[in-house]
């Protein structure tokens, strides 16, 4: 991808790091497409937060903004299309993969944006067992849990 002559965007396979579109804090050019593929260890989920947030405002977002999909192309499923001047919400994939593409027209261009990336843990609920349990329901099993967590320690 280009920016007037220079490159943008990129693979990014870390698991923190910062984005910014091109010219950050000053206007981003007119005609600007940048695509960006984040990858964080396998087992995390990339978390995208946002600083500043500052494009054209318009219909369906179709004139500048920041397309953020769930996974590493542009056919994976849209997570968020963002536009405007509004600081957007985190964004969180469902894997260790996040495909971004910023765009700008011919017209009306602002700061665009400044974001952080982090990764996440994908956590499972795993019951452990001490011993083994044999013959007990569900509802015997939801119970035992719900009693082990009650319970607190204090360590002086």
């Amino acid at each position: 991808m280009e920016v007037a002559g220079r490159a943008c965007g990129g693979n990014l396979r870390t698991n923190a790091g910062s984005l910014k579109s091109p010219n950050f804090p000053g206007s981003f050019p007119d005609g600007t497409r940048c695509t960006w593929v984040i990858t964080t260890d396998p087992g995390t989920r990339v978390s995208l937060k946002f600083f500043e947030f500052e494009t054209e405002q318009c219909s369906s977002c179709g004139c500048d903004g920041l397309i953020i999909r769930d996974g590493k192309s542009q056919s994976a499923t849209l997570l968020s299309k963002l536009c405007g001047s509004d600081l957007p919400s985190p964004v969180i994939a469902s894997s260790n993969v996040m495909y971004l593409e910023f765009f700008s027209d011919s017209s009306n261009t602002g700061k665009g944006f400044k974001a952080e990336w982090s990764l996440g843990r994908i956590f499972k609920k795993i019951i452990t067992f001490s011993c083994c349990i044999v013959g007990m329901t569900l509802l015997q099993l939801y119970i035992l849990q719900k009693k082990r967590k009650k319970m607190s320690f204090k360590v002086s």
